[in-house]
């Protein structure tokens, strides 16, 4: 069983985190003044195919005949958006009185074809009142501006902790009498760095395993994931006076561990918070809170967010390492 696909929320009282993004949805549904293009930003795993998928279901949309969903990896060609701007122009089957909705998963794709973007750029603004396009993305600062203006922007954030425990795994826990010892729900939690669908599928990969089991295979996958980028952060905090930085390769070898940005971040949060408490020395306290305190309110959701890791990375060389 995938808990991440079987136990998706039917409904936005099911739907954990977000709630202030949540709530402006429910209410533009219930109100009638849903924006007919929306928006949804955040890094993987933090629920806009859900919501997406419960707006669809809101709008009591006819899923065989009036839902498009659009892969922008795929589609992206000029006559491909053509024929979508032409469909969505088109009288609906069934009339006003049908919803329609166009999902564009992973919109940042289009990047590749300014012209695609340019070309939905009039029908955007003048969508007819029963049809809606709802853009996905984990980029979106590779949007042209215009074509991002288009659209109502809601901003999901990855789940806390307490909202990963309490509101995701423990009702799917429960549920299902999966026997498991919070202290291994507490290492899924920080293997899974806020994104619920990897949270949810290392759940269900362990979940018909022994409690003593789990937890070796949840170490084991853990230490495999953050390995490099444990290397690479204890390559930094290791450097000694007059040493040589390559920021460029640095960057580049983060980048090629496959996590995203805010991954990093919050790896970097976990691994030093962790380290604080063992600390011998003031220096490396000093060093450990300094990478802390820079990286605690950047959140990095797209990706210019590398310039963020790398800045952390270059003002801590400039304050510990005599290079300048």
């Amino acid at each position: 069983m995938n808990f991440a696909v079987d136990d998706r929320p039917t409904d936005f009282s099911q739907f954990v985190g977000n709630e202030s993004v949540v709530n402006a949805i429910k209410q533009g549904l219930e109100n009638k003044t849903l924006p007919n293009a929306i928006l949804f930003t955040g890094s993987s795993g933090t629920g806009k195919s859900s919501v997406t998928n419960l707006i669809i279901n809101a709008l009591n949309v006819n899923k065989d005949i009036n839902l498009h969903f659009i892969d922008c990896g795929v589609t992206k060609d000029m006559e491909s958006f053509r024929a979508i701007v032409n469909s969505i122009s088109a009288p609906s089957f069934g009339g006003m009185n049908e919803n329609v909705v166009y999902v564009l998963e992973e919109c940042h794709k289009l990047s590749a074809s300014k012209n695609a973007q340019e070309s939905m750029l009039y029908i955007l603004e003048h969508l007819p009142s029963n049809k809606y396009v709802i853009a996905t993305t984990t980029d979106p600062e590779k949007l042209i501006t215009t074509f991002r203006s288009r659209f109502v922007e809601y901003h999901l954030k990855p789940l806390t902790a307490d909202e990963m425990f309490n509101g995701l795994l423990l009702p799917i826990i429960k549920k299902h009498e999966i026997k498991i010892k919070k202290s291994t729900v507490n290492l899924i939690i920080e293997a899974s760095s806020g994104n619920n669908r990897k949270a949810l599928s290392i759940l269900s990969s362990v979940a018909s395993l022994s409690p003593e089991e789990q937890e070796r295979v949840i170490v084991s996958e853990a230490q495999k994931d953050g390995g490099n980028l444990k290397d690479a952060l204890n390559n930094i905090l290791s450097l000694k006076p007059t040493s040589e930085f390559p920021f460029i390769e640095y960057i580049q070898a983060l980048k090629k561990t496959d996590a995203e940005p805010e991954q990093v971040r919050q790896f970097i949060l976990s691994y030093t918070a962790n380290l604080l408490p063992m600390c011998q020395t003031k220096d490396l306290v000093d060093r450990l809170c300094f990478l802390y305190d820079f990286l605690r309110d950047k959140p990095c959701y797209d990706s210019h967010s590398w310039g963020v890791i790398y800045c952390c990375i270059r003002e801590y060389i400039r304050n510990f390492i005599e290079l300048f």
